[in-house]
């Protein structure tokens, strides 16, 4: 979907483009072209063009978050990721493969049904903020959008109206994932 409305100057661009625009940028490049002119030309940040062709973010996140602690913690271990194909480079499959991980990815399109935090939290949230933001409209059928003068007053009926707890072990069974550890006797304990 284009953009309606005019960017301040200096705002962050947001991603603007498809997937199969940047496979074709990346397609551009692996065939020796500079990456300025490909950032110009398919309008997409040469730092992304950079980053998605060298995997540099993955690779990073993997050395400076996984494999810390991956070496604190002894046995087995499971990292369970997106099926984002620039998360996975041979360097990140033979460091998992030497740290004693088995890297899992979940199915496409699954990632929001399967976080603690989503299923916990934020869903009930959403919920509650659509059943305000109904009975509001229901109160005012004529109103085309939410006045800046109502808007506090519902958001406190959400902070009122929603439960704020702690994700449980509930919480995560429910979103199939839970952790798992040994006890001292060697038993697996959910």
């Amino acid at each position: 979907m284009t953009r309606t409305y005019k960017r301040k100057p200096g705002a962050r661009n947001y991603c603007n483009y498809s997937e199969q625009t940047l496979e074709r940028a990346l397609e551009k490049l692996s065939r020796g072209k500079k990456f300025s002119d490909i950032s110009k030309e398919f309008n997409i940040p040469a730092r992304t063009l950079r980053y998605k062709m060298k995997g540099a973010h993955s690779k990073a996140w993997f050395d400076s978050i996984v494999v810390p602690w991956a070496r604190r913690k002894p046995g087995k271990k499971v990292l369970i990721g997106d099926n984002l194909s620039s998360h996975l480079s041979t360097d990140v499959v033979d460091k998992c493969k030497d740290l004693g991980i088995s890297f899992v990815l979940l199915p496409p399109n699954s990632t929001d049904k399967c976080q603690p935090l989503d299923v916990a939290f934020f869903g009930p949230q959403k919920r509650e903020w659509r059943k305000i933001l109904e009975a509001y409209k229901m109160k005012h059928p004529s109103s085309t959008s939410l006045d800046k003068s109502v808007f506090p007053s519902l958001l406190k009926r959400l902070v009122q109206n929603i439960r704020v707890e702690k994700p449980t072990q509930s919480d995560c069974w429910i979103s199939s994932l839970w952790h798992l550890s040994l006890r001292s006797s060697g038993r697996l304990r959910v």
